[in-house]
């Protein structure tokens, strides 16, 4: 810096673009900080909403809305995961057909009928169960879903944000810089105005009256 940078606004100028360089850097830093932040957030939610999506889908097919074997392949899947639900129907209807010997009905049709009343309700029992539990699996794929949305809404808002904040330095920045080129001009012109002030007629006998008497003798 020296007199003239300073005079004629350059240096002015020069700290105003370091200042504004430090500004741009520090917005950012903070913008890709934020974005790794919500990013990582959206990581955590990530395998509930996989799973949800998947058990979601798995849903569909076993009401049938993706066609019959779609259906087929999700009831093969509920029974896959269930293998001992066949050997509690065993025991089940081992145990009514005890009880229907018991009282000598054993090979007779009440005794066949009351059997696969028995395996019927405990597979409709276990069906039901195993819906509803990919039905909380989807729900609760959807919450993390709806999570994921909202921290990537924030994302957007954040990149509108450093937007119209960077767009309001850059005016900023810009009407500062303009103003710094009459700086030397105005400066000239106050020089200008001191020394009119220091030929200005004055009292006689002062410094200024006797300047002023000199000049105009010469050139009157």
């Amino acid at each position: 810096m020296g007199f003239f940078g300073s005079f004629f606004g350059s240096d002015q100028r020069k700290d105003m673009e370091r200042a504004n360089a430090q500004a741009t850097a520090s917005l950012g830093a903070g913008k890709a900080a934020a974005r790794q932040d919500y990013s990582t957030a959206q990581g955590f939610y990530q395998p509930y909403a996989q799973q949800g999506s998947r058990a979601n889908a798995l849903y569909g097919d076993a009401l049938g809305v993706n066609g019959a074997g779609a259906r087929t392949a999700a009831t093969a899947n509920f029974q896959a995961t269930s293998p001992y639900s066949q050997t509690g129907d065993d025991y089940a209807m081992q145990g009514v057909l005890r009880q229907m010997n018991a009282r000598g009905m054993g090979s007779s049709g009440n005794a066949l009928l009351a059997m696969q009343r028995v395996g019927s309700e405990r597979f409709d029992q276990r069906y039901n169960n195993w819906m509803g539990q990919l039905q909380g699996a989807g729900q609760q794929g959807l919450q993390a879903s709806a999570a994921q949305a909202g921290l990537q809404q924030g994302m957007g808002d954040l990149e509108s944000g450093y937007g119209q904040q960077m767009a309001g330095n850059a005016i900023n920045f810009g009407n500062a810089m303009a103003s710094t080129r009459n700086i030397g001009v105005n400066n000239l012109m106050g020089l200008g105005g001191l020394a009119l002030k220091a030929f200005a007629p004055g009292p006689a006998g002062s410094v200024a009256g006797n300047m002023t008497g000199s000049v105009n003798r010469l050139f009157g």
